[in-house]
């Protein structure tokens, strides 16, 4: 199905001196970014100040990467009507087998800036550390604590017993400050932590080993402010060996996506304009970022939930196999919007 000259082709074009220079230039002006500093925080612990500068450096490549496979796909019509009609139709190349073949030149084009961009990002970061992958997010029951007797109990069915949990707290008024206390037991085995919580507080903890149903309750102390729970759930994190591991989940994430948009802007450019292919391409993903629930259907829909994760210091967990599926029916709907279009000289 691939036809290797116009898959060199398209390969050598997405390599030109210009995408080079943008590319170059561009990651070394982010580099001299204060990502750390940028946020407005203050300055804390070393892994987090390392999550904040992973993060930053990806989302600026983000923005990178995912406008140049969106313009360059987008454009590719109405660079081949311009100056490239005569030539195409003279080549003995059927129809889908070029578009295919051009696709699949732009994608691997893609996937090596994506391998450099993975790595500058790294080099950038430093010498590699330990750190913590989300294995699981898991939902939680409302949780207000009013006054100073205020208790909430839940209990999982089960929970990895090398796991900590993370959960975060927010004043909801009342006061400048409460005391709260978190406990997990796990049969006669518990743990325990605690905190003053000032406008928000993460709290976490190491669960009780051992197999079985975990109960957690958590209470406030004394007299304080209305404490509330973030209702996007408990996060389970199980310890790993590097924190590089972030930067594959964020690629992970990124490498189906830029595929799929390829495809979705080159079949939409065969139709309308390359702005217009541009800004509806862009449109399908910013209305995915921006549901309250992400569909797991669209790549990267949850990249920027993701790099939430990497801001404060842990690994993301790797994107769902129906990810992959659905990037791989927007490549197949680009592509027959590009082949069902019939190739004329003017739109």
């Amino acid at each position: 199905m691939i036809e290797r000259g116009v898959f060199a082709l398209a390969l050598r074009r997405a390599f030109g001196i210009g995408s080079l220079v943008v590319f170059v230039l561009t990651a070394f002006a982010i580099g001299w970014i204060d990502w750390q500093g940028a946020t407005g925080l203050p300055r804390g612990e070393a892994w987090v100040l390392r999550g904040l500068e992973r993060r930053g450096l990806w989302v600026a490549l983000i923005v990178l990467l995912g406008s140049a496979a969106i313009a360059r796909a987008a454009g590719q019509f109405a660079r081949w009507r311009a100056r490239e009609f005569d030539w195409i139709a003279a080549v003995p190349v059927a129809r889908a087998r070029w578009l295919v073949s051009t696709w699949a030149g732009e994608v691997v084009a893609l996937a090596m800036f994506l391998v450099v961009a993975a790595g500058f990002v790294e080099l950038s970061i430093g010498e590699s550390r330990a750190a913590e992958r989300v294995v699981e997010v898991r939902a939680l029951p409302r949780i207000a604590l009013v006054d100073a007797t205020s208790r909430v109990e839940w209990r999982f069915a089960d929970a990895p017993s090398d796991a900590r949990a993370r959960i975060e707290l927010a004043l909801a008024g009342g006061g400048r400050a409460a005391e709260v206390r978190w406990r997990a037991r796990r049969g006669e085995v518990s743990s325990a932590t605690g905190a003053i919580v000032g406008l928000r507080k993460t709290l976490e903890l190491a669960l009780p080993p051992g197999e079985g149903p975990v109960t957690f309750d958590l209470e406030r102390v004394g007299e304080g402010a209305i404490v509330v729970a973030d209702p996007d759930g408990l996060c389970l994190a199980v310890p790993v060996a590097s924190d590089r591991l972030a930067t594959v989940a964020i690629a992970l994430r990124l490498g189906p996506a830029l595929a799929a948009a390829a495809a979705l802007a080159l079949g939409l450019g065969a139709w309308i304009s390359a702005p217009s292919a541009f800004a509806a391409t862009l449109a399908f993903w910013i209305a995915a970022w921006f549901t309250a629930r992400p569909s797991s259907f669209v790549p990267a829909a949850d990249v920027f939930d993701a790099l939430e994760f990497v801001a404060a210091g842990l690994v993301p967990p790797l994107p769902g196999a129906v990810s992959y599926v659905g990037a791989a029916l927007l490549v197949v709907v680009g592509l027959v919007l590009a082949a069902a279009r019939p190739w004329k000289r003017n739109p």
